[in-house]
């Protein structure tokens, strides 16, 4: 003997179609909008740079070492942070330039 399967009423045919309707809805929209912004970020690689520069200063200073300090800094500003001593000439120095680069500076 085979027995047959009770079947569901017919309101709760149409409400499980529903909620599966609904959530197949919710993935594929998903999905379609979603799908510019991963191929933007897949697209072209993402690189952190550091704003920072490292700057060596040394010589006839109070606090000679390595600064760090943000790119396009003045040179005059980086060398009154490592504090010149009384007796020194800065005419050498090229103050009004800017930092663009890793490099050092001695102060005579």
């Amino acid at each position: 003997m085979h027995k047959e399967q009770p079947a569901l009423p017919f309101y709760e045919r149409i409400f499980a179609l529903g909620v599966a309707g609904l959530f197949v809805f919710v993935v594929v929209l998903n999905l379609w909008l979603d799908e510019g912004e991963l191929t933007k970020e897949l697209g072209k690689p993402v690189y952190l740079k550091d704003p920072h520069i490292e700057v060596t200063i040394e010589g006839k200073v109070e606090n000679p070492g390595v600064y760090r300090v943000k790119k396009g800094e003045s040179v005059k500003k980086v060398v009154e942070m490592a504090k010149p001593m009384a007796d020194v000439n800065l005419k050498r120095v090229k103050l009004d330039g800017k930092i663009t680069r890793r490099r050092k500076i001695t102060i005579r």
